[in-house]
């Protein structure tokens, strides 16, 4: 069965009728490491899909949330983002560019936390912030040229 065929199915069993433009949406989200914002996969396919509307991007994105297929990434993020990586895993965010990173699993158990008796905890998530590697070099001082060699 080929990689299509199995996204496909997937889509099937979670309910999803799987058009051209879903599979593209959700292959898309599959194959990237940077947690697309929905204006990305739109301005990512929309070369390859003509008539891609914004419409059926945030459609899809949505629906694909609702079934358990996609996450959706919030936080101290300009704008909201996907992850086609359903497991619980930790994410970086850079303060200035604002990319977003996967940093691994959380060994975070909910157990260990102080929860309100009654209360339902339906997951935990981590986010890290500080500088990506490219804004820390761009942001680092330039050594000063001035000083005479001895």
């Amino acid at each position: 069965m080929t990689p299509r065929n199995k996204n496909a199915e997937l889509l099937i069993q979670r309910g999803i009728k799987p058009s051209c433009q879903r599979l593209y949406i959700y292959e898309y989200l599959l194959d990237r490491i940077d947690h697309p914002t929905a204006d990305n996969v739109w301005e990512g396919l929309v070369e390859k899909i003509p008539t891609l509307s914004r419409t059926t991007v945030y459609t899809t994105l949505n629906l694909l949330c609702n079934k358990g297929l996609v996450t959706l990434i919030t936080g101290d993020y300009d704008r909201i983002r996907f992850d086609a990586i359903t497991s619980q895993h930790a994410h970086f965010c850079c303060d200035l560019c604002k990319c977003v990173y996967n940093v691994g699993d959380t060994s975070l158990d909910p157990k260990d936390f102080q929860i309100p008796a009654g209360a339902k905890i339906h997951g935990v998530k981590v986010y890290v912030s500080g500088l990506c590697v490219k804004c820390v070099k761009e942001s680092a001082p330039i050594p000063s040229q001035s000083k005479k060699a001895r």
